[in-house]
């Protein structure tokens, strides 16, 4: 009873809790309510995109295909609203290719360890992965409009446009499947370069059909593919792989 009554009046002379404090938890990247808003994020975007211009991707569908006549140069016209808006799929698209690429460099530990990570790689990740796209969007529209028709560039312009909208969303449920239900970052890499692959492939041809398939000269259009879809990407890696050795001084 006395030292009941002692406890009272001396506070500091309480017993301490029972038990021991636990370690935190690790961090996930499902917990993360950054990933979580831009997952939504990109889901938005290609709603919106598919929404406002599904009349414009269906006519792309059904004339990817097939090549045009003579008489058939003149391209369908379109909405601004069609057009606007394949930009917007374009940003859900560097959005998500970014963020998978986030995903694979933090569980692969090619980022400095900060617990939790740092939301300025995944910016760097996302402004890398804009700039990837502004380089060779204006090398494209260039070298087109140097050496073809403004018909066939326009042509030209939306098929990109398309295939780039049609490569984001493929790669969409690999950013949902990744960070909830977990596979190996080498099979997200994996499944990455077969997607990047077949789009390529879909580039070569469509390039091919609007500009080089009268000329017949197999040599001109590999020269073209080469120099507009390698230079880009060889310029973004250098910067990025600069800029990550930036931020691993300053953390």
């Amino acid at each position: 009873m006395r030292q009941y009554v002692d406890t009272l009046s001396m506070p500091m002379l309480q017993p301490a809790g029972i038990g021991v404090e636990g370690d935190p938890l690790p961090y996930r990247l499902a917990d993360d309510s950054s990933i979580i808003l831009i997952e939504v994020l990109c889901m938005l975007f290609f709603l919106a995109a598919y929404t406002q211009s599904w009349r414009m991707w269906s006519r792309m569908i059904k004339g990817f295909f097939h090549a045009e006549g003579p008489a058939r140069i003149t391209t369908t016209p379109d909405s601004l609203a069609e057009q606007h808006f394949q930009w917007v799929a374009v940003a859900g698209t560097i959005t998500t290719m970014a963020t998978i690429l986030y995903f694979a460099a933090h569980d692969l530990r090619l980022l400095p360890k900060t617990d939790p990570p740092s939301l300025l790689y995944l910016f760097t990740f996302i402004g890398g992965m804009t700039l990837y796209f502004c380089v060779k969007a204006c090398m494209y529209l260039g070298v087109n409009w140097v050496f073809f028709e403004s018909k066939k560039n326009e042509q030209w312009l939306k098929a990109w446009l398309f295939i780039t909208a049609i490569e984001g969303i493929l790669t969409y449920p690999l950013l949902l499947i990744y960070p909830h239900i977990g596979i190996s970052p080498r099979v997200l890499l994996i499944s990455i370069l077969i997607i990047v692959f077949f789009i390529k492939i879909l580039t070569f041809y469509r390039s091919y059909i609007i500009f080089f398939r009268r000329s017949g000269n197999i040599l001109h259009i590999i020269l073209y593919f080469c120099a507009l879809e390698m230079t880009p990407l060889a310029i973004c890696y250098g910067l990025m792989v600069l800029y990550d050795n930036k931020l691993t001084i300053i953390f």
